[in-house]
């Protein structure tokens, strides 16, 4: 992975004094080497048993008593998967009104397995049954089930029937059209009609229409996607020679190599990834390192789309909403603008323009040279934009959603009034923010930004 920050820039605002400014990307960022600090958070701890208010389940007079039958019964289960002998497990159920664990084996039961069920404590107990398929047999076909239905455009699920016996399979179109289409299967299917689940998501695990202001993935290697930084908006792209027209999600340049692939997170917690798109970072003339060039990006999402919302910034990304973008507007002197950042989550408008048209130098790395960038500065001094929110949306309150103002690229702290630095907070964060205006970049790109139909 290419290493380009954090970067020394120099840069003149109306005969203001130097700022030293980083490239706020999180390409090179990860937790753990996020230094810390020298005395543990002191947290509240609780060791009394939780106590659970909810209705109880038939048979049982206490929360207590339910919570000490599932534990029995969970303690069994586990010694029955932890065994080596378990390849030829089907299913387990748990009954605890009888306090019995159902046990569902292909083949012959193992003597270790056996010999859990004669250890159950007073009270408790283990029924086995014969089933004709193994787990990995059944969820393998599920897999399957699911993925033949989708090409016939269905929405569906499938999951191992309790018994092991086959597949349960759930479709919210048209049940006959999914029987016939899973006539012959090699397993037998029950189909009936199932939810239309919907993923979970927020601005830590997008998803398709993907929106601004969203985490976004990538990597140079077999290694695990790595966080890389923030998109921006999504805009309507012309035809380029060799590229296909259609949305495209605008982010920061200095965030990926051209060609790489990207993703976003299963869920914000989650280890797992899913494709979000491709950089193209080569469509600009200019957007080389070796010479002057806005820093600037999009991300191929073809086949799926970009949406013109971007995330409200509210703090928590669990529960964030998506606010429509209303226009593109220009950024001048004295506009005041908003920043919002996957890394910082939270919507900060206390910048305030004090320099466009900058062209941005590096000290330690000449040959990075930034153009059409606005520079803005906190008025109470204050953090705008951290690491990882770099690519991420520069906007402002337009009715009752955003006028999109720009791109972020750079980080800075405010000079003193000698001109040299002030404190970046860590190296993490800055109080001023450089920012690529969004009207630059789609006359760069010939494009037009993308707004939501009429409601």
């Amino acid at each position: 992975m290419r290493q380009i920050s954090p970067l020394t820039l120099r840069f003149k605002i109306g005969g203001t004094g130097l700022a030293a400014v980083l490239l706020v990307g999180a390409g090179v960022v990860h937790a753990a080497e996020v230094p810390s600090t020298s005395e543990e958070t002191q947290k509240t701890v609780s060791r009394k048993p939780v106590k659970i208010d909810d209705p109880l389940p038939t048979g049982f007079s206490s929360w207590g008593d339910v919570i000490e039958v599932q534990n029995q019964l969970n303690d069994a289960a586990d010694k029955i998967r932890s065994l080596h002998s378990s390849v030829n497990l089907s299913s387990i159920t748990l009954a605890h009104s009888k306090k019995r664990l159902d046990v569902y084996w292909k083949g012959n039961v193992p003597s270790d397995v056996a010999d859990i069920a004669k250890r159950m404590p007073t009270g408790y107990s283990i029924r086995f049954h014969s089933a004709p398929y193994s787990v990995t047999e059944l969820t393998d076909a599920a897999t399957d089930a699911v993925l033949l239905l989708r090409k016939s455009g269905m929405h569906a699920s499938a999951r191992p029937r309790t018994d092991a016996s086959g597949l349960e399979v759930g479709v919210s179109g048209d049940l006959e059209a999914a029987k016939t289409q899973l006539t012959g299967f090699r397993l037998p299917v029950h189909v009936e009609r199932g939810p239309t689940f919907r993923l979970t998501y927020g601005r830590l695990s997008d998803n398709s229409p993907w929106w601004g202001g969203a985490a976004w993935y990538a990597t140079n290697g077999p290694q695990s996607p790595a966080f890389r930084c923030t998109s921006a908006f999504a805009i309507n792209l012309p035809k380029f020679v060799n590229q296909k027209g259609g949305t495209r999600m605008l982010t920061a340049g200095h965030c990926a190599d051209d060609g790489l692939e990207t993703f976003t997170k299963s869920a914000p917690d989650s280890v797992t990834f899913d494709h979000m798109g491709w950089t193209e970072r080569d469509l600009l003339p200019y957007n080389e390192a070796s010479t002057p060039h806005p820093d600037l990006m999009v991300i191929n999402t073809d086949p799926t789309i970009s949406g013109g919302f971007v995330y409200k910034g509210s703090g928590d990304p669990a529960t964030d909403v998506g606010m429509e973008v209303k226009k593109a507007t220009s950024v001048n002197v004295g506009n005041f603008v908003c920043t919002n950042g996957a890394k910082s989550l939270k919507l900060k408008c206390t910048g305030q323009v004090i320099g466009v048209d900058s062209v941005e130098t590096s000290d330690e790395f000449p040959y990075y040279v930034i153009t059409h960038v606005a520079v803005a500065q906190a008025i109470d001094s204050k953090t705008l934009v951290k690491k990882g929110d770099s690519g991420g949306p520069v906007v402002f309150p337009y009715g009752n959603g955003f006028a999109a103002q720009g791109v972020t690229s750079l980080s800075a702290a405010i000079p003193d009034p000698d001109g040299e630095q002030g404190p970046v907070q860590g190296g993490e964060a800055g109080s001023m923010v450089g920012f690529i205006p969004i009207q630059d970049a789609l006359e760069l790109y010939n494009a037009t930004i993308v707004t939501p139909p009429a409601p």
